[in-house]
C-alpha cells in the first residue's frame, strides 16, 4: 500500500501552514518526521487524517485520489489523558473501537489482550482502572488500541516521550514485524531513536519538506543541522560551586527510601533514572522541602505546570498577589525576552504555544519569584531541538548566576551535556553519585536498569 501526498498547500486564519509538501508512505517502511515545534508535522498529520481541509494539491492511495485517509488511519497521540477514558478498565479502553459483544466473543477477547498484555511484559491488569496506571502505562495502551484496530497506516506523535527504553525497545520489535503489513509515520524529537528505527527521515521546516533521505544517508549531526541550522551545544562551562541551598539525609516517605542529597548553588545536579525510578516523586519532595519557594518545572506541564486555557501573563503571575505587581505585563515581556519565548501577545492563551514554548512559560514563573533553586523533572520531553537549546541556555545562564538546579530525566546522553554531578536512581533509592565527567552513558544505563 502506498499513500501519497503531492504539493499538499494548508492556509489557516491567512496563515501559510503547509507549503507544497509532496511525500510517499509505504507499507514496509517506517517513515519518520521531525521537525522544529510550528514546523508544521502535526498539522500535515490533520490534513491525513481529514481533520483539516487542503487548499491544493492532491493525497493519492495506491495511485488513485482520495480526499484524506480517515478510514485508513490509526492515531497515537502525545496526549494521552485525552485520548483515554479514565474511569474505565485497560479492557474497555483498549476495545472501545470493537462494536463487536457476546459473552463468549467478550471472553475470547479478554484472553487474547491478556496474551498480549503478557508478550509486551506490561505489569498491569486489564481489569485495572486506566486512572489507576503510571503515565508510561498509559502511553502503552493507547499504542496498543491504535495498533487492535488493524489499520493500514499508523501515525505514531511522540510515542516514546514517557516511555522506559525496555519499553521503547518492546515498541520497536512491534514496529519491525507491523510494518510488514502497515505503513507507519513516526513523528519525534528523540533523534538517536529515530536513526534507530525508520527507514526513512523527512525534516520539515517552516511547513515545507526541507529534506527527505532513508536513513542510512543520515547522522545524528546533519539531522540537528537540517532541522534548526544550529548546532547543539556539547560542553557547558564549568560549575563554580558555592554553598548547599538544600540537604536531605535517609529520606524514607511513601516511595523513597533512604535517600541522601545535596544541591549546591552554582551547579547543575542530575537524577538519572528510567521510568519507575521514581524521579517525580523525589522532585515533589524535594519541593516541598522548600515550602515552594523553590521553581518546579513537572513532568507533566500541561497537567500540573500550567493553565492551558489561560494567559500567558496569567500563567506566569498566578501566585502573586494582583495589587503587587501592576506593571506585571511588563514583566511578563522582560521575561519573554529573556527566554527566547516565541508568542504573540503576553495575552495569548498558553494552549496556543508550542510545547517547548509552553514550557519556557513554566520557567519564566520560576524566573520571576527570583527562585534560588529550579527543578526541572524531564523538561524536554516532547520539544524540538531549537527550544532544547534555549532552554538548556537559559539553564545554563541560571547557573552562572549562582542558582541551584535539579535535572531528573532518563535522557542520559542530556544529563551528561548540561549536569555537573549525576546521581542515579532505582526503584526510589539514589544509588550511586560523580561526578560528569566521571560517568559514561552506558555505566548510567546499567546501575538505572538494577545493574541487569
Amino acid at each position: 500500500m502506498e499513500y501519497r501526498t503531492e504539493d499538499i498547500s494548508l492556509k489557516l486564519a491567512g496563515q501559510q501552514i503547509l507549503t507544497q509538501v509532496s511525500l510517499i508512505f509505504k507499507t514496509g517502511r517506517i517513515h519518520a518526521v521531525i521537525g522544529s515545534n510550528g514546523a508544521g508535522k502535526s498539522s500535515l498529520m490533520k490534513v491525513l487524517s481529514g481533520h483539516y481541509p487542503y487548499q491544493t494539491g492532491q493525497l493519492y492511495k495506491d495511485n488513485q485520489p482520495v480526499k484524506d485517509y480517515s478510514h485508513d488511519i490509526a492515531y497515537v497521540a502525545q496526549e494521552v489523558d485525552e485520548v483515554l477514558f479514565n474511569d474505565l478498565t485497560v479492557y474497555d479502553n483498549l476495545v472501545v473501537h470493537d462494536l463487536k459483544a457476546g459473552f463468549v466473543y467478550r471472553r475470547t477477547r479478554y484472553m487474547e489482550l491478556k496474551k498480549l498484555i503478557d508478550q509486551w511484559q506490561l505489569d498491569l491488569s486489564l481489569d485495572q482502572l486506566v486512572s489507576s496506571l503510571t503515565l508510561s502505562q498509559k502511553q502503552i495502551i493507547v499504542i496498543l488500541r491504535a495498533i487492535l484496530q488493524n489499520k493500514k497506516l499508523i501515525v505514531l506523535d511522540e510515542p516514546t516521550a514517557s516511555l522506559s527504553q525496555k519499553e521503547v525497545s518492546a515498541l520497536f520489535r512491534e514496529l519491525e514485524r507491523l510494518k510488514e503489513e502497515t505503513a507507519i509515520i513516526f513523528i519525534s524529537h528523540h533523534i538517536h531513536e529515530l536513526l534507530a528505527v525508520a527507514d526513512e527521515i523527512s525534516v520539515l521546516r517552516s511547513g515545507e519538506v526541507y529534506d527527505s533521505r532513508p536513513v542510512d544517508d543520515w547522522t545524528e549531526k546533519t539531522l540537528v543541522a537540517s532541522i534548526t541550522d544550529r548546532v547543539i551545544a556539547t560542553k557547558q562551562r564549568p560549575a563554580q560551586r558555592g554553598e548547599a541551598i538544600l540537604s536531605v539525609s535517609g529520606v524514607n516517605e511513601a516511595v523513597l527510601t533512604d535517600v541522601s542529597l545535596t544541591i549546591y548553588s552554582g551547579e547543575v545536579v542530575g537524577i538519572a533514572g528510567l521510568v519507575g525510578a521514581r524521579k517525580s516523586e523525589l522532585a515533589d519532595y524535594l519541593f516541598r522541602q522548600t515550602k515552594g519557594q523553590a521553581a518546579y518545572v513537572p513532568e507533566e506541564r500541561q497537567k500540573h505546570g500550567l493553565v492551558m486555557n489561560h494567559s500567558i501573563n496569567d500563567n506566569v503571575h498566578f501566585a502573586s498577589a494582583p495589587f503587587i505587581y501592576k506593571n506585571e505585563k511588563d514583566i511578563t515581556q522582560t521575561l519573554a525576552e529573556a527566554v527566547a519565548l516565541k508568542f504573540g501577545r503576553v495575552t495569548d492563551a498558553v494552549q496556543t504555544l508550542s510545547g517547548g514554548n509552553q514550557q519556557k512559560v513554566v520557567l519564566m514563573r520560576g524566573l520571576k519569584k527570583q527562585a534560588a533553586l529550579f527543578i526541572c523533572d524531564e523538561p524536554m520531553t516532547g520539544i524540538d531541538v531549537g527550544a532544547k537549546q534555549d532552554i538548556l541556555h537559559n539553564l545554563e545562564m541560571l547557573k552562572q548566576e549562582g542558582k541551584g538546579i535539579v535535572y531528573l530525566s532518563s535522557d542520559f546522553k542530556e544529563l551528561l551535556t548540561i549536569a555537573d554531578r549525576i546521581y542515579v536512581m532505582n526503584k526510589g533509592r539514589i544509588v550511586a553519585e560523580r561526578p560528569s565527567a566521571d560517568w559514561n552513558e552506558q555505566e548510567l544505563l546499567y546501575l538505572a536498569s538494577g545493574g541487569q
